[in-house]
């Protein structure tokens, strides 16, 4: 369905009265801060359309599960691992627009906002990665299976979810052995990145300790 459609929103959950909602529909670029049309259709998916979920499942008295980014953070903070009640500070269009859907969702009652970042399961697709950036990132399956876990529990408010502090080209290397170091120095000019936004996941690991 298309979430920016509100009748469309309401008929697909009047026709299948869902428990839980896991919210994942987004305009995910992270780039092109300065095109006019890149930022409309990201803040009217991620901004709008959120809105347009939460409110449908608030009526319909549905779970809302908002899946968010760590971009919500600029990735200044030493040693990152941001907990869940560390200040957000984004970056560009796509952050905030994240950070205004969280708002949004938690509206929402018994909703949860779910903080992540993954990558695809088969292969790391560049042929370097950062050796000075840092992150939680995990494998998409990994975090499938995370997500649903959290969304069928009681946990509601805002949660970090991910795997260990690591550098990206640490990342990179379990997937893609032969990827090549790279620094920071070389990122395209104009485009700020965030060094790092590895997060705490205390509040997961203390409820599901096994993983």
């Amino acid at each position: 369905m298309d979430v920016t459609d509100p009748g469309a929103v309401e008929r697909v959950l009047g026709e299948l009265f869902p428990a839980v909602v896991i919210h994942c529909a987004a305009v995910v670029r992270s780039r092109g801060a300065n095109d006019p049309g890149a930022w409309a259709i990201t803040s009217r998916v991620n901004v709008f359309g959120t809105g347009v979920v939460a409110r449908a499942c608030a009526r319909a008295g549905t779970r809302l599960v908002y899946v968010s980014t760590d971009f919500v953070f600029d990735g200044s903070k030493p040693g990152g691992l941001y907990r869940e009640d560390d200040l957000p500070s984004p970056i560009g269009p796509y952050a905030l627009s994240k950070l205004a859907g969280e708002s949004l969702a938690l509206e929402c009652p018994r909703a949860l906002v779910v903080r992540t970042s993954f990558c695809a399961d088969e292969g790391w697709p560049y042929p370097r990665a950062y050796v000075d950036r840092f992150t939680s990132k995990e494998r998409a399956s990994v975090v499938a299976v995370k997500l649903v876990r959290a969304a069928t529990s009681d946990l509601v408010g805002t949660l970090h979810l991910g795997g260990p502090r690591r550098s990206y080209l640490d990342l990179a290397r379990t997937l893609s052995p032969d990827v090549e170091p790279a620094t920071l120095e070389s990122s395209p000019p104009g485009h700020p990145v965030p060094i790092d936004t590895s997060l705490d996941t205390t509040r997961w690991r203390g409820r599901f300790f096994d993983s």
